[in-house]
């Protein structure tokens, strides 16, 4: 049987794969706009809307939950965030601890996943003496909170003697990226159609246009109608098509041809024989 090589195989015909394409819209939405009065101090009482309640104890600070948006919708991802809101410290100190913070809570962190924290302002007078403060971020990649989170709002104060940090206002803006399917554009092709059915297991895969373009090749590769084979190399005459090597009687180069070989070839094989000696000397 003759094998044939890889690197002599090549596609003939490629069919279209046909994906649907996508359109990426951005879409601004607010998740919560608060007014009232939050006030935490730095022994752990904490006053929210003129209720008396604890605050909670975490990593050494004091901080109280002040709101909570509805879960982040699916089909939607963040790309940015800007959270604005009044609120101050005891007015001095000036070391930037207390503050106001953003975090996402899942499903999962209620299960004993960490909860991610986005960002958030912090209290300094030598940065911002006024009472009015603005946080943008945006996101890439692995901190992008995921869908089903809820983002909330944190007022933290640390535990030193006189100190407090307050909350009047707060409003949390978003800015959502959405892809959206355009079928009068595109449609899948039978064949693609066919891909997609075949590794419909895996569903992130299935509408990824790579991996089907890669699956619709790696399926071509193995059919004989689709592909033609390279034969030149396995011929002298095929080395001389491909230009491996040329004649030098065809050369069109100025440069002079090389002596012939035969007679350098003799001359040499007559000096490694030396002089012939006579018998007896």
């Amino acid at each position: 049987t003759w094998r044939s090589l890889i690197r002599d195989l090549h596609i003939v015909r490629a069919a279209p794969v046909g994906m649907p394409r996508t359109r990426v819209t951005l879409e601004d939405k607010v998740l919560f706009s608060w007014t009232g009065k939050c006030v935490v101090s730095a022994t752990g009482h904490c006053l929210l809307d003129g209720r008396q309640s604890p605050a909670d104890n975490r990593d050494g600070n004091f901080e109280k939950l002040i709101t909570s948006s509805a879960p982040l919708p699916e089909g939607r991802r963040i790309v940015q965030m800007k959270l604005s809101l009044e609120g101050m410290d005891q007015g001095w100190g000036n070391t930037g601890h207390a503050g106001v913070h953003v975090r996402a809570a899942s499903a999962r962190s209620q299960a004993g996943w960490p909860v991610m924290e986005l960002g958030g302002i912090v209290y300094d007078r030598r940065v911002q003496r006024s009472t009015n403060h603005v946080y943008e971020r945006q996101f890439f990649g692995e901190d992008i909170p995921e869908v089903g989170s809820l983002l909330q709002l944190w007022l933290r104060c640390p535990p030193w003697g006189g100190w407090s940090a307050s909350c009047t206002a707060a409003r949390l803006s978003v800015r959502f990226e959405k892809e959206e399917l355009l079928h009068e554009l595109a449609s899948p092709s039978k064949e693609a159609e066919k891909t997609i059915g075949a590794i419909e297991g895996a569903s992130e895969k299935a509408t990824d246009p790579a991996a089907v373009s890669f699956e619709l090749m790696w399926r071509r590769l193995g059919e004989d109608c689709r592909l033609a084979l390279d034969l030149s190399h396995l011929s002298l005459s095929g080395l001389r098509r491909q230009g491996i090597w040329a004649d030098p009687k065809r050369s069109t180069d100025n440069e002079p041809l090389p002596p012939p070989a035969v007679p350098r070839i003799e001359a040499l094989l007559r000096r490694l024989d030396g002089p012939k000696r006579s018998s007896g000397s």
